[in-house]
């Protein structure tokens, strides 16, 4: 079982090391999201979500890109954009820590709606202690089977809040429910 206690203590230095907060709040409302924010790490991954005033978000991810490299230990940003979510990201690959390399990806948008900040506020208000350790086990089971991936943490997030999915057959049993058309919650959380 990963230490994720250590991996959310590596991560928070990581931040603070690069001052991405406050590199990033020079463009916009930053915010950390996802599995940092909510201490349930699993994958050595850091999401942060840029709302930014302004449509010209190359321009802007070009500006981060500059300010990040400005760190010696940043070797390389990429920059993707993103036609369909109205976005642009940036992927700093193999970011050296203590645990080993680490993905992070900054999101930036012009659109709230594109951010994940309401839905991980969402989650640090309601998810209790028990659902956190189904959530961490699930995760962990599908990451050490190498398909942990962004769209289906969000679905075992929803699974364990709305299915009430407790272990991973229930996850698979909950999913294969819910691509049958068989979700029940049409207007759920998400």
């Amino acid at each position: 079982m990963t230490d994720h206690h250590h991996l959310v203590d590596e991560a928070k230095k990581i931040i603070s090391d690069l001052d991405l907060l406050q590199t990033l709040e020079q463009y916009g409302e930053a915010r950390v999201v996802g599995s940092v924010a909510l201490e349930l790490i699993v994958k050595r991954d850091i999401d942060l979500h840029v709302l930014v005033n302004t449509d010209d978000l190359s321009a802007v991810a070009e500006k981060i890109s500059v300010d990040l490299k400005k760190n010696h230990r940043v070797k390389e940003v990429t920059i993707y954009r993103d036609r369909t979510n109205y976005g642009v990201k940036l992927s700093i690959t193999d970011f050296p820590g203590d645990s080993g390399n680490w993905l992070i990806e900054i999101w930036i948008t012009d659109w709230i709606e594109n951010t994940q900040f309401a839905f991980t506020e969402l989650l640090q208000r309601t998810l209790t202690h028990q659902q956190r350790e189904i959530i961490m086990q699930i995760k962990e089971d599908f990451y050490y089977q190498g398909f942990l991936k962004e769209e289906l943490r969000t679905l075992i997030y929803r699974a364990v809040l709305e299915g009430g999915v407790r272990n991973s057959q229930d996850f698979l049993a909950w999913n294969v429910g819910l691509f049958r058309g068989n979700d029940k919650k049409q207007n759920g959380l998400f």
